[in-house]
């Protein structure tokens, strides 16, 4: 009677080189996988930042365009002299006011107040206010960020009584991580910009406001400047 003998060799299964062979091409496919995870990952974040970026600098450059189209030229109301809006001069009217101020990182962040008609702001839980409203932009340090500043915007109704005016105040952050916030002054007159105004005895209303701020960029990416003129609507 035959037996029938089966070979070793054909019951064997991957060799010991085979099975490392195998891990190292796993290994190189799967770091090529995380690098294009990681790439992939990282791009996305750039393009949000970017996306950030852009919206800050346009929602305040639409914010500023708007509010400086309603600034109130009647000549017989001036800025109240409330703190922080640099209109606190004695013995003479302010119309409109815009300093040039420097700020630690040695680039500027000016304030500017003026007159607005119907410029107040909705709240949640609050309905904006009518009727003329003194506003003031101004830059203040960042208490989440050290190395940006946080533009405020003051909103009071004008009224002549201070202290009244002031109970009604209301202030709130408009713009985070500026770099640098800058606005000029041209008076068809002299033809000439001005990096202040409203310093001048019975100085009106400028023409023409321009205005450069600076938005830094997320984790050490790139900042972007954001640039617009405004020509303010001067009926007397």
């Amino acid at each position: 009677m035959s037996r029938n003998h089966v070979s070793s060799n054909s019951q064997s299964g991957f060799t010991l080189i085979e099975i490392l062979l195998a891990l190292s091409i796993f290994a190189v496919l799967l770091t090529f996988l995380l690098q294009f995870i990681t790439r992939t990952t990282t791009t996305q974040h750039l393009v949000t930042e970017r996306q950030n970026q852009l919206l800050i600098g346009q929602s305040l450059l639409n914010r500023l365009h708007k509010e400086l189209q309603l600034v109130d030229d009647n000549n017989s109301r001036s800025l109240m002299p409330i703190p922080l809006s640099g209109a606190q001069s004695k013995g003479r009217s302010i119309y409109f006011r815009g300093m040039a101020i420097n700020l630690d990182n040695g680039k500027r962040g000016d304030t500017v107040s003026f007159l607005a008609v119907d410029a107040g702001q909705s709240l949640p839980g609050r309905r904006p206010s009518q009727g003329v409203m003194q506003i003031t932009y101004r830059v203040a340090p960042d208490p989440d960020n050290i190395n940006s500043f946080v533009l405020v915007r003051d909103e009071t109704p004008f009224n002549a009584d201070i202290d009244t005016a002031m109970q009604d105040r209301i202030t709130f952050p408009i713009a985070h991580n500026l770099l640098s916030f800058q606005m000029s002054y041209l008076h068809d007159d002299s033809n000439s910009w001005r990096q202040d105004w409203g310093s001048k005895v019975d100085e009106r209303l400028p023409h023409v406001v321009s205005v450069v701020f600076t938005v830094a960029g997320a984790d050490g990416g790139p900042a972007k400047t954001f640039f617009s003129t405004i020509s303010i609507p001067i009926l007397n």
